[in-house]
């Protein structure tokens, strides 16, 4: 997997959320990624209201525990921090208060709900964009509201929202419908992004699957944003 694009979306910051555990972990998923040629990451944790209470300084200071360990370790990482964000009340909040962590130029990377679409997606991507965000949505192909609905990701493209798939999706990881999109979506040219949204070891050690899947070589031969950072 020679020449991987920056890894956008990954869950490597240890205890903050349901991704990695502790340093050693992180080192580990770390060590496998890079043995299959990536590069670079900017990893993003959860903040999720109701259950991952994150906030730039929880994760800046797990961030640099993190780099304390790596540097102890004598490893080096071109490694840096964002967050996943859940679409609720205290995502609007920080949009307008312009607080959010961003990667890039000032894309922020969010999630909804997997069932239904939120009721308040229309106008949380048009409050986004009035205070100067670039909205990505991750892994569109897993929720059940967009799967097989490529109208409704048109639309989300009309209104400035950049898509950002999981490579696990191509290995049918979460389930045959969201394999199946994905693929969809690299015919008809609807990828921006690309992630691991790795948490695990576990994960790591699948990615290896993916030199033998045509679509997958084909998203990464197309114009994908992660080539720009």
């Amino acid at each position: 997997m020679a020449d991987w694009p920056v890894d956008v979306h990954s869950h490597l910051i240890p205890g903050v959320d349901d991704g990695a555990k502790s340093p050693e972990d992180a080192l580990a998923i770390l060590r496998s990624l890079r043995d299959l040629g990536m590069k670079k990451w900017i990893t993003t944790p959860h903040i999720f209201y109701e259950y991952y209470r994150n906030d730039p300084q929880t994760l800046k200071n797990g961030f640099q525990i993190l780099q304390e360990y790596l540097s102890a370790q004598q490893e080096q990482f071109d490694i840096s921090f964002a967050a996943e964000y859940y679409l609720d009340e205290h995502l609007f909040k920080t949009v307008d208060e312009r607080s959010a962590l961003t990667f890039g130029e000032n894309f922020l990377l969010f999630e909804t709900t997997m069932l239904s679409e939120p009721l308040d997606l229309d106008e949380f991507i048009f409050k986004a964009g009035l205070n100067g965000y670039r909205l990505v949505l991750a892994h569109p192909e897993r929720y059940a509201y967009l799967i097989g609905n490529f109208k409704r990701l048109e639309e989300l493209r009309d209104k400035g929202v950049y898509l950002q798939v999981n490579m696990l999706s191509f290995l049918g990881h979460y389930s045959p419908a969201t394999k199946k999109m994905v693929r969809d979506m690299v015919e008809l040219k609807l990828i921006d992004f690309i992630g691991s949204d790795c948490h695990h070891v576990h994960h790591a050690q699948l990615f290896s699957e993916l030199n033998s899947d045509r679509y997958f070589r084909k998203a990464l031969s197309s114009n994908l944003l992660n080539y720009t950072l």
